[in-house]
């Protein structure tokens, strides 16, 4: 798709990084891929002008990559402006599954478990990636509250229950850089304040859930537990609505139990099967 050469605009062989060393220039290769993320921040349509100015890059530059990438079926011209392709959904369909192996096969049927149960819910799962909250699965129905985040979306995990039950059982170190690299909440509520949130990391490392009380989005009830393996969450799953439906309803014990049961299917390779007498709406 593109030759594996420095770009006419990338970064020339004596610039510095903010460490000093001398930084390579940047390949064609890279320059596209850089240009693809700019779709997952500001799409999900761009046009060439605004593609450009995200990038860096002069127009003709940015024009050039875009029908490169749309040759090689990565984005799909839309009218005059330019979005990510289904084949892109693809590659990531087939990345989800692959760490640990079975990840979203063993994790969807108690997904759906848990929002039938928990009188409709929005269920989540979710991983840390690179100091943010990835969420890579839900279900939901039309009849569940409006909770905002997809699948393929990033939201910052200390103000998250999702978030905290993960950081519970992530090392201390990666914990302190994720709070280091934090942006200002723009939730009213927040707990970042490092104080405040190692308390509730303690309070969620023991009793295995994290809770969100509308720090996330004002009036969410958020319930959130880790998925552990030898000490370390590979995941966490959720369920997410109204104070009023989750809240002093036992469903905490219940998210609990459900990420221990993923844990141990991931352990030994089942596929789990929740009991079926349990896949009734509770009334």
């Amino acid at each position: 798709m593109w030759a594996d050469t420095s770009s006419d605009d990338s970064v020339g062989p004596g610039s510095h990084s903010a460490q000093g060393a001398v930084r390579a220039p940047e390949t064609s290769l890279e320059s596209g891929l850089r240009l693809l993320s700019v779709f997952v921040e500001h799409g999900p349509t761009l046009g060439v002008s605004e593609v450009a100015r995200r990038t860096g890059t002069a127009k003709t530059t940015a024009y050039r990559r875009l029908v490169g990438l749309e040759r090689a079926g990565f984005i799909l011209r839309d009218g005059q402006r330019y979005r990510l392709s289904w084949l892109l959904f693809e590659l990531g369909s087939r990345s989800t599954p692959s760490w640990p192996r079975g990840l979203r096969d063993a994790v969807s049927p108690w997904l759906t478990y848990l929002h039938v149960r928990c009188r409709g819910a929005v269920a989540h799962i979710a991983v840390l990636d690179k100091g943010e909250l990835l969420y890579l699965d839900r279900v939901s129905s039309p009849a569940s509250p409006d909770v905002p985040p997809a699948a393929g979306m990033r939201r910052s995990p200390t103000s998250t229950g999702l978030g905290k039950a993960l950081l519970a059982f992530t090392p201390i170190q990666a914990v302190s850089e994720v709070v280091r690299s934090e942006p200002a909440s723009r939730a009213s509520e927040t707990t970042t304040a490092r104080s405040a949130l190692t308390r509730q990391l303690r309070l969620a490392r023991r009793t295995g859930v994290a809770i969100d009380d509308g720090e996330t989005e004002r009036g969410l009830y958020c319930i959130a537990s880790p998925v552990v393996r030898s000490g370390e969450a590979v995941c966490a799953i959720s369920v997410a609505g109204s104070r009023r439906d989750l809240d002093g309803h036992g469903f905490e014990g219940l998210v609990g139990r459900v990420a221990q049961r993923i844990a141990a299917d991931l352990s030994v390779g089942a596929r789990p099967a929740p009991p079926a007498r349990e896949q009734r709406p509770v009334p």
